[in-house]
């Protein structure tokens, strides 16, 4: 257990110190997720993701029942195939 404990914590340090080059911040990332998730129409979610070929971090957002896949197939949304967040403010 030990063991999974620490590649947890390995990986929570490795995310933010990508999230703090990107973004600047780990508040500025929540800011422009919230406020881009927020901006979408209707019932809509917003997503932190990986984009593989920038390699960087990035906000994507999504309409109703819209897939990632489809509108950005270049972004690999970080936990299945790493999904680091979602947010869905309605």
């Amino acid at each position: 257990m030990k063991l999974f404990y620490s590649l947890i914590q390995m990986l929570y340090l490795l995310i933010r110190a990508q999230i703090v080059k990107d973004f600047g911040s780990v508040d500025l990332m929540r800011n422009e997720l919230s406020a881009s998730t927020v901006a979408v129409q209707g019932s809509g979610w917003g997503w932190l993701g990986y984009d593989a070929k920038h390699k960087i971090l990035r906000v994507a957002t999504c309409k109703d029942q819209d897939t990632l896949l489809v509108l950005y197939r270049s972004l690999i949304v970080l936990v299945a195939a790493v999904v680091l967040l979602g947010l869905n403010p309605r």
